[in-house]
């Protein structure tokens, strides 16, 4: 077990280091293997969008020159990726193809079905934003039983689990009832969780009504005080802390690695730097890595998104490394 923890740590140590002379190498691609979903969520307008979708061996032709070129981590995500029926396919050949961390972002509903397809997932992220009545106001009725028994499921199958949750009007309510709510599921069903306030993106988005800035930073205080009480709480308080200043409107000059460490990669085989730019190119016409290497960097970043997380650890930030070393690496041995 610790030699498979070194051969991770050195497989995203080398880019990191290869990064400071200069080398942009794709060490991370998050994948929007389909626009097709079926949730309809209040603040994502994903599902709406049409978009042609790469076929498997395409599927496969990317990730081949992805890992080729120094890919170590793979997100599939959406839409949602389970109403693909190759992703069990794909979930192996990633892995096979050199794929340390495989990360999968779901909604829970299709998850009993294809579990015997999805074994090979290293992490396994559920949607869920609050107790019943605030998750299918804001996602979609009929389906908090199902996404609840999926992460009970997964956990006994022995996976690592994540709830995903977004900083929304509806969990906010009642002095943050529904994270408060979150936080005291995730321990008693002994699982990790994850907060990100609600953002806008460069794909499908339609009306919403955001929260204020004083209300994600109260948010976002509370969720760093409950971290404090128990481990299941995942992120570091740096990243929670960049998102604060952020609110604030403090501009603090973190260099982005979009199109840099990490790309985006969208249904049709387009890359580009992340959800929040619309500068793309095609890599099934031009090749996924010269695709990759035409993204104009650096970029300007100042967005409130999960990026804040990867431009830290890509940056080395002693806090997010000690903190991804322990949390993330040695997780297995502690």
């Amino acid at each position: 077990m610790l030699s498979q923890q070194k051969t991770k740590f050195l497989g995203i140590l080398e880019p990191l280091i290869l990064e400071k002379f200069g080398k942009r190498t794709p060490l991370e691609v998050i994948h929007e293997v389909t626009f097709r979903c079926n949730s309809k969520c209040k603040y994502c307008g994903i599902s709406r969008m049409k978009m042609k979708e790469m076929s498997t061996e395409q599927v496969k032709t990317a990730i081949k020159e992805f890992t080729d070129a120094g890919t170590r981590i793979w997100t599939f995500t959406g839409g949602e990726p389970l109403l693909r029926k190759d992703i069990g396919e794909l979930i192996n050949y990633a892995k096979d193809s050199g794929i340390l961390f495989l990360h999968l972002v779901t909604n829970g509903v299709l998850f009993k079905k294809n579990l015997n397809e999805l074994r090979r997932a290293d992490k396994i992220y559920f949607s869920l934003d609050g107790p019943r009545e605030v998750h299918e106001k804001t996602r979609c009725r009929g389906t908090y039983d199902k996404v609840i028994e999926s992460i009970r499921l997964a956990k006994a199958e022995g996976f690592d689990v994540t709830i995903q949750t977004v900083i929304c009007e509806e969990n906010v309510k009642n002095d943050f009832y529904g994270i408060r709510f979150l936080f005291d599921l995730a321990q008693q069903l002994g699982v990790k969780i994850i907060f990100h306030p609600f953002y806008l993106h460069a794909h499908g988005n339609i009306p919403y009504k955001q929260l204020s800035d004083e209300k994600n930073i109260r948010a976002l205080e509370l969720i760093k005080a409950l971290k404090k009480r128990s481990k299941s709480i995942r992120r570091s308080d740096t990243v929670y802390d960049e998102w604060i200043r952020r609110f604030q409107g403090v501009d603090t000059k973190l260099k982005s690695y979009a199109g840099i460490l990490y790309c985006h990669l969208l249904p049709d085989g387009r890359v580009s730097p992340c959800f929040f730019k619309k500068e793309t190119f095609n890599g099934l016409n031009e090749g996924f890595l010269e695709a990759f290497r035409q993204l104009n960097v650096p970029h300007e970043c100042n967005c409130i998104s999960f990026f804040a997380e990867k431009d830290f650890q890509y940056s080395m930030n002693f806090d997010m490394m000690k903190y991804f070393i322990v949390n993330v690496l040695l997780e297995d041995l502690v």
